[in-house]
């Protein structure tokens, strides 16, 4: 990758180490980004990659209360880092504490008001702590810059279901059918909309 390329050049640059960590970390090189992070911290104490990757590494090793330790050690060095406000926002969800998730996340999508993943994210919080309808709101907004996203018309159907909107629920739930018929959980919601 380039990545790899500019470390070959630098072995201390940052944001290569970081960048490719990253990648590694999404495709489940986990002891390789592992490596990167120790480089990070070794290049640079306290640099922010190293612990972006740390959170990531906990985070995909199912550890959420070490990934938020990480997560706030980013926080302290790098405030302003959007993605990192994403991965605390999951981080936080993970470990049940909606309100802190809630609030890393507005911080994200202020600045990123188009990203899917924070958009579902943040309808998923706004289901389990019984806001439904602005649930319903923002998925709408979200469905029309993305039209093709069958996990945000999944997630209306579970907005509209929670609401007792069943004929709104079908309809999305059918749309997201129509984009991904091969969808069992969204078949299954789908059955249970008919049977309300």
């Amino acid at each position: 990758t380039a990545y790899d390329e500019a470390i070959k050049l630098n072995p201390k640059n940052v944001e290569a180490l970081t960048g490719r960590a990253v990648i590694r970390v999404r495709n489940g090189r986990l002891k390789e980004a592992a490596g990167d992070a120790e480089k990070l911290r070794q290049s640079q104490i306290s640099h922010a990659g190293a612990y972006y990757v740390d959170a990531l590494l906990h985070y995909a090793n199912q550890q959420p209360t070490r990934a938020a330790e990480a997560v706030e050690q980013l926080q302290k060095v790098y405030p302003a880092y959007a993605p990192g406000w994403l991965l605390a926002a999951h981080v936080y969800y993970d470990l049940g504490s909606l309100a802190q998730a809630e609030q890393y996340l507005r911080r994200y999508l202020a600045a990123r008001p188009d990203d899917q993943s924070a958009s579902r994210l943040s309808a998923r919080i706004l289901m389990r702590t019984e806001r439904s309808t602005e649930a319903v709101k923002l998925l709408t907004s979200a469905i029309k810059l993305h039209p093709e996203n069958q996990e945000l018309y999944a997630l209306l159907g579970q907005a509209h279901m929670s609401l007792r909107n069943y004929k709104q629920a079908s309809i999305a739930l059918e749309r997201a059918l129509s984009i991904n018929p091969a969808n069992i959980a969204v078949q299954t919601q789908l059955g249970g909309s008919y049977l309300a």
